[in-house]
């Protein structure tokens, strides 16, 4: 990752307006927008054309021109995570819930709308890290995986190792064909209650 072409948003407005129009319009069709996305620090990389995000033990970047074979890029990182978290504005008793979505578009989107704490699973995978982090954290997992084969195959192993370990969890119904960053505002509280 060179952290030399790394520039915020407001700022590659002003260096590069075309840039930042494509970018616009390119979240806006993934149903997300900068205000969504801003809990997270975005920065767009003028060599690589990706929105990079960047957390403890991640840095990940969406290709932004659809051109590239990879969507979604991990950079290399030392001591890597695995995931991104996000901590909720939601109040809780005994378990903090904490929605398992695959990709950043769909967290934000949820922890922006829905105050719930979020989990981004960087894909379909549930490794122990991330149960690790959950046990950790008391967590209901609120499962909210894309309705499409990979997500419903990933929901299977998420259910079973929750099982498995006694977390309490459940699977929130996505649509068929649809990711959480599909749905609208008040789809995605209904979902989550």
């Amino acid at each position: 990752l060179d952290k030399g072409s790394l520039v915020h948003p407001n700022a590659l407005a002003v260096i590069d307006a075309q840039e930042y129009r494509r970018l616009v319009v390119f979240l806006q069709s993934k149903g997300v927008s900068l205000p969504v996305l801003k809990h997270l620090n975005p920065l767009f990389s003028t060599l690589d054309k990706r929105l990079v995000f960047q957390s403890e033990g991640v840095a990940v970047g969406r290709d932004i021109t659809d051109t590239s074979a990879m969507k979604w890029y991990k950079y290399p990182v030392s001591e890597p995570r695995g995931f991104v978290y996000s901590q909720g504005r939601n109040v809780f008793s005994t378990y903090e819930p904490i929605v398992l979505c695959e990709d950043v578009f769909s967290c934000a989107k949820v922890w922006y709308y829905t105050g719930c704490s979020t989990m981004c699973l960087l894909g379909t995978n549930f490794e122990d890290t991330k149960v690790k982090f959950l046990l950790d954290k008391n967590a209901e997992v609120l499962i909210a995986t894309d309705g499409d084969k990979g997500g419903w195959d990933a929901a299977k192993v998420i259910r079973s190792r929750c099982d498995l370990l006694g977390i309490p969890y459940r699977v929130l119904d996505v649509p068929d064909g649809c990711d959480p960053k599909d749905l609208k505002p008040k789809q995605l509280l209904e979902l989550v209650q």
